[in-house]
């Protein structure tokens, strides 16, 4: 099924990714890495959605960056992150390209 649920998200179905994904969720027993999985899949359908991040998830992006600041400096951290935002496409098909 989880086979389903990745062919789903990766072609845009992201109703039928969300069904599959939740069936797997709360009616077949998994091992704890099953159980991430799932949940960093629903995390992926939810960011294509464009849905907002949860209170817990805007936590961690907000001591995740705070910790980018202190080693990067505000200004480096800020060119390094409007680069990434300007450029992720590349940057996405460059490191797929190192697995290839």
């Amino acid at each position: 099924m989880m086979g389903l649920a990745l062919g789903a998200r990766r072609s845009g179905d992201l109703d039928a990714a969300e069904s599959v994904l939740a069936r797997l969720r709360d009616v077949y027993p998994s091992s704890p890495a099953g159980a991430h999985l799932v949940h960093a899949e629903l995390g992926f359908v939810a960011e294509l959605r464009g849905d907002h991040e949860s209170a817990a998830e805007r936590g961690d992006v907000e001591r995740i960056t705070a910790s980018a600041v202190a080693v990067l400096g505000r200004d480096a951290f800020a060119e390094t992150f409007l680069h990434g935002t300007n450029n992720f496409l590349d940057i996405a098909e460059t490191a797929g390209s190192n697995f290839s």
